[in-house]
């Protein structure tokens, strides 16, 4: 009996002793766990801000000019284009152009949403439709360059895309900010013509800068359609 008293007694001694070496270890994963939060969500956004500020300006010119392409000079209304017409733009290539005069916006359209198509110009996603073919075509750029802008767009203005097949014009219906992973501002299953473009958008908070983003959508208003 002496010898199982003793064992508990030595045994309660070590988890005595566990127990205050491991709480100030415990105590400090918590500390480093609510530092890293706070730093994920206000000095990395600035952090990534910033290099997006530093990132030279003349690689990204020169990443423009170096694929350019002959745009169409006019616009058809109410025409239609059948498909097999349209030379489809190839992956991080140029295929058309921006303008939206009230926000003094005018950059290169580029096929793709990658850091390579985005120092040519504003991005489409891949996985929307082309401009000038019904559905959603997803548009974006960052907020240091083309669409540094894009906040000062109202419902009501107007947006011109030329291509290097036509010149489609859009008329903007809604400007909002809202979450990066919120979905709900478009939908990519519309049979509609209509663009969404969205870029960066930084919220000030109590703990500093929250990156949103920054929503326009424009419905169609005229531009040939392309047909099957």
């Amino acid at each position: 009996m002496k010898y199982t008293e003793n064992f508990k007694n030595f045994r309660n001694t070590i988890l005595k002793f566990l127990g205050l070496l491991i709480a100030p270890f415990a105590f400090c994963a918590v500390i480093c766990g609510i530092l890293l939060l706070i730093i994920n969500t206000t000095v990395g956004d600035v952090v990534g801000y910033a290099s997006v500020l530093l990132m030279d300006t003349t690689d990204q010119n020169s990443a423009a000019q170096q694929d350019t392409v002959e745009l169409v000079s006019n616009s058809v209304l109410d025409k239609t284009i059948p498909i097999s017409d349209i030379e489809f733009p190839g992956y991080e290539q140029v295929y058309g152009e921006i303008n939206i005069p009230a926000a003094d916006i005018s950059c290169p359209l580029v096929y793709g949403d990658t850091e390579a198509a985005m120092r040519k110009g504003a991005g489409q996603y891949i996985g929307s439709t082309l401009i000038g073919y019904p559905g959603t075509t997803m548009i974006c750029a960052h907020v240091t360059r083309q669409f540094a802008n894009l906040h000062k767009v109202e419902p009501g203005d107007m947006v011109e895309i030329r291509t290097t097949y036509g010149v489609y014009t859009y008329e903007v219906k809604y400007v909002g900010v809202h979450s990066a992973s919120d979905d709900s501002i478009y939908d990519l299953a519309r049979e509609d013509e209509n663009v969404v473009m969205y870029t960066c958008y930084y919220q000030r908070t109590a703990l500093g800068s929250v990156k949103m983003r920054f929503f326009v959508c424009a419905d169609y208003v005229s531009g040939p359609i392309i047909v099957n």
